[in-house]
């Protein structure tokens, strides 16, 4: 999968800034969030997204850290948004029938693509996993993981190649003037 395959989420359901809402995002996919400690459905799981009375709804175990919540609601997002066979079963019907391996890492490439952009990350110049980890919020885990990644794709050099990206980056650039300002970086323009 490219760095951009989840461009359209942020550019039809962000707001162009870090950290990314994921509770909005769910908000405006119209699938309510459910902490498991309410719905008490999770066996051993750290979500699970569900079908129940016409609605979607994700569960999620509660007793995590902050950024690791937000983390099962972006991976549980993923499963929806990426059409992972996902159909209408009943909420105590559900079961893993359509985890997969490949799925569960398409959401966890998903999650961590949604949390931390990689032309956010690259454009206000976050070259550390302590800096992805505070201006994403996420735990540093993932803020390693990405850091990683974009170790990769500076390597290529490719950012701003697709307009997919052009149109992310041009979303989220008064957010990256922001953090370049503050780190006395020179502004960035809008793409064409």
């Amino acid at each position: 999968m490219r760095e951009t395959a989840h461009g359209g989420v942020f550019i039809d359901l962000g707001d162009g800034r870090l950290p990314v809402d994921v509770m909005k995002i769910a908000q405006k996919c119209k699938i309510h969030t459910v902490k498991d400690s309410v719905a008490h459905a999770l066996q051993g799981e750290y979500g699970r997204i569900y079908y129940k009375n016409q609605k979607w709804m994700i569960v999620y175990d509660d007793t995590h850290p902050r950024t690791i919540k937000r983390y099962i609601i972006a991976h549980e997002l993923g499963h929806m948004l990426l059409a992972h066979n996902i159909t209408k079963l009943k909420y105590t019907a559900m079961g893993n029938s359509f985890r997969s391996k490949p799925s569960e890492d398409h959401a966890n490439s998903f999650a961590d693509r949604l949390l931390c952009p990689s032309c956010v990350i690259w454009a206000s110049e976050m070259n550390t996993p302590e800096e992805i980890a505070k201006y994403c919020d996420v735990d540093m885990e993932l803020a390693k993981r990405r850091h990683a990644r974009m170790e990769v794709l500076r390597k290529r050099g490719k950012f701003l190649s697709s307009p997919d990206e052009k149109e992310l980056f041009n979303l989220f650039l008064p957010y990256i003037n922001e953090i370049r300002e503050k780190k006395e970086l020179p502004l960035l323009e809008k793409m064409k």
